[in-house]
C-alpha cells in the first residue's frame, strides 16, 4: 500500500512537472511568436553571398528578391532560385534592385556595367549605347505606368518610358556644384506623380517640367545637405532620412514639421532606407560605421505619437542594413544586411476578429489537423503564412477538419467569410 501511495505521489509529480513544461514550451512559443527574427545565410539556405549589398524588393507575387555581391536571388518562402552572369546579368555585384509592380518586372543597376531587366524568363542589359545615363546606377523607381528613374552617382538621371530613353542633367536643372552632378541615392514618386531624389546635394522634386533642389540653406531645419532616403505617404508627408540626423517630415506643402533622431526611439541616425506599410507605419533600415564598428538596425516608426521601436545589437541580426521593404501582408519586414536576409514578423500588425462569428478552432498549436465548429453551415476560407503566401484557400462546410500536416512549423492566419462576416484567427502549426 506504501509503495502505491509513493507510486502514485510520483506520478502526480511527474504530470504537474510535464503539464509545467508543457505551458513553459508554448508561452516561448508564443513570446517567440511575437517577435519572430529568422536569418537566412549561406549557412542554413542558398542564398549566394551573406553580403546583400544590392538591397532587397518583394513582388506582387510575394516573392523575396534579393541584390548580393554573388548575383540575384529570388525566394518564394521555400525555394531559392539564383541568377548570375551565366544567366544573363550584366554583372554580379548588384547595387540596387526594384520590382516593377505594374508588370512584375525585376530591375537591377550594377557599379559599371548597365542594368538588367528580368521579364519572368530572360534577362536584357541596357547601357550608355542604349540611352542610359551611366552605367553605374544606384537607385532605380518604377511608376505606377511602368515608366522607370534610374539615377547615378554624377551623370544625372534617366527615364525610360516605354521604348523611349530621356537623360536630364544640369542642363535641364538637375543640381551640380562647380561642374560635378549630383550623386542620387534615392527616388520615390508621390500621389501627383511628382518624382524626389535624395542626393548629396539636397533633395531634389521634378514636377515634369522643373526641377527644384531642397537644401539647408533653403529649409534650416533639414540639418544636412545628403538625403539618403524619402518615403511619401498617403497624405502626401514626405519623410526623408538625413545622413546622421535621422528622419525629417515634410508636409503636403512641402514645409518642414519636424526632425526626429536617436532621442526618439530610432536606433541610428544613419538612415538607409524608409518604407510605409499600409497602416502608416514607418520601416527605417539604418547604419553607421564608425571605423570598424558598425551601428544600425531597423526601426518601426509611429508617425502619430512620433516615436519608434527599434532591434538592434541584441544578437537577433546584423546591424548593417543596406534596405528594407514589406510582405504582401503588410506586417512582414524583409531586410538586406551584410551578413545575410533578415525576416522579421511583426505581431502586432495583424488583427483578430472572432466576435462576428461564434467558431471555435482547435488545438491551437496544432500538429496534423485543425479542427472548426461553431453555429455556421459553411464559409470561404483562407489559410496564409506570416509572409502572405496563400497555404489553403477553399468553400469549407462546417464542422470542418483541415489537414494542416504539410505545413511548415510556424505561424499561420485563418481567415473565413460568409454573409459578409470575417473571422479571422492566428494559430501555430508545430
Amino acid at each position: 500500500m506504501l509503495k502505491f501511495l509513493i507510486f502514485k505521489l510520483k506520478n502526480k509529480t511527474m504530470k504537474k512537472i510535464q503539464n509545467f513544461a508543457l505551458i513553459l514550451v508554448l508561452l516561448m512559443t508564443f513570446s517567440n511568436a511575437r517577435a519572430q527574427f529568422t536569418v537566412f545565410t549561406t549557412s542554413n539556405s542558398d542564398l549566394p553571398s551573406d553580403f546583400v549589398c544590392g538591397g532587397v524588393a518583394v513582388d506582387t507575387s510575394n516573392n523575396v528578391w534579393l541584390g548580393t555581391d554573388a548575383g540575384v536571388a529570388k525566394f518564394d518562402g521555400a525555394t531559392w532560385t539564383v541568377f548570375t552572369t551565366a544567366d544573363g546579368l550584366p554583372s554580379d555585384i548588384i547595387t540596387c534592385i526594384v520590382v516593377d509592380k505594374s508588370t512584375n518586372t525585376i530591375w537591377i543597376g550594377t557599379d559599371g556595367d548597365g542594368v538588367g531587366k528580368y521579364n519572368g524568363s530572360s534577362w536584357t542589359t541596357y547601357k550608355v549605347a542604349d540611352g542610359l545615363c551611366d552605367n553605374g546606377i544606384h537607385y532605380i523607381a518604377c511608376e505606377t505606368d511602368g515608366t522607370t528613374w534610374f539615377g547615378s552617382w554624377g551623370a544625372g538621371i534617366s527615364k525610360l518610358h516605354n521604348s523611349t530613353w530621356t537623360t536630364y542633367t544640369d542642363v535641364q536643372g538637375f543640381p551640380s556644384f562647380q561642374g560635378a552632378m549630383a550623386s542620387v541615392y534615392y527616388i520615390a514618386v508621390d500621389g501627383a506623380n511628382n518624382k524626389w531624389f535624395g542626393t548629396d546635394l539636397g533633395l531634389v522634386k521634378y514636377n515634369n517640367t522643373l526641377f527644384d533642389t531642397i537644401t539647408p540653406v533653403t529649409m534650416p531645419n533639414m540639418l544636412n545637405r545628403y538625403i539618403m532616403a524619402v518615403a511619401v505617404d498617403s497624405d502626401d508627408n514626405k519623410w526623408l532620412g538625413v545622413q546622421y540626423k535621422g528622419i525629417a517630415r515634410l508636409n503636403s506643402s512641402d514645409a518642414w514639421v519636424a526632425n526626429y533622431d536617436t532621442t526618439k526611439g530610432i536606433c541610428n541616425n544613419g538612415i538607409t532606407d524608409i518604407k510605409i506599410s499600409s497602416g502608416g507605419k514607418l520601416w527605417l533600415g539604418e547604419y553607421t560605421k564608425y571605423g570598424a564598428l558598425i551601428k544600425g538596425g531597423i526601426t518601426k516608426f509611429d508617425a502619430v505619437s512620433g516615436t519608434g521601436v527599434s532591434y538592434s545589437s541584441d544578437g537577433l541580426f546584423e546591424d548593417q542594413v543596406f534596405a528594407v521593404d514589406l510582405g504582401k501582408s503588410g506586417n512582414v519586414v524583409w531586410a538586406a544586411t551584410g551578413e545575410g536576409l533578415l525576416k522579421y514578423v511583426d505581431q502586432t500588425g495583424i488583427g483578430e476578429n472572432s466576435t462576428e462569428m461564434a467558431l471555435d478552432i482547435y488545438p491551437n498549436p496544432a500538429n496534423q489537423y485543425l479542427n472548426i465548429t461553431g453555429e455556421l453551415n459553411s464559409a470561404v476560407t483562407e489559410i496564409s503564412d506570416m509572409t502572405g503566401q496563400v497555404c489553403f484557400s477553399g468553400s469549407t462546410a462546417i464542422p470542418a477538419k483541415i489537414d494542416i500536416r504539410n505545413f511548415s512549423n510556424g505561424i499561420y492566419i485563418l481567415k473565413m467569410v460568409s454573409n459578409d462576416k470575417v473571422y479571422v484567427k492566428k494559430f501555430i502549426k508545430e
